[in-house]
């Protein structure tokens, strides 16, 4: 896979820049906004990796791990207070 050579190469905007195209073609996986999100904060685009995961929680409506991303950039920020309006309307739901 291309995007993991340049990630190991250490060509983080190569891999951004790719991603970001996948989130277009894709834009409900899970795993390409995820990681999306990961390589934007290692190269501090904070702004732009919680931009994603507002837009795929959105364009994900019905899927229970929608919330999640966002979520835990607000934990992980110490933003704790919006945590919970995110998470707990998926509690119970089953995958």
């Amino acid at each position: 896979h291309q995007i993991d050579i340049w990630f190991d190469q250490g060509d983080y905007m190569k891999a951004i820049q790719a991603l970001r195209h996948l989130v277009e073609v894709d834009p409900g996986n899970y795993e390409i906004v995820t990681n999306l999100g990961y390589l934007l904060r290692s190269v501090n685009k904070g702004d732009e990796e919680l931009a994603y995961y507002i837009r795929f929680r959105k364009e994900n409506p019905t899927n229970p791990d929608s919330s999640y991303p966002e979520a835990e950039f607000y934990f992980r920020n110490k933003l704790y207070v919006k945590v919970p309006p995110l998470l707990e309307p998926v509690l119970g739901k089953k995958p």
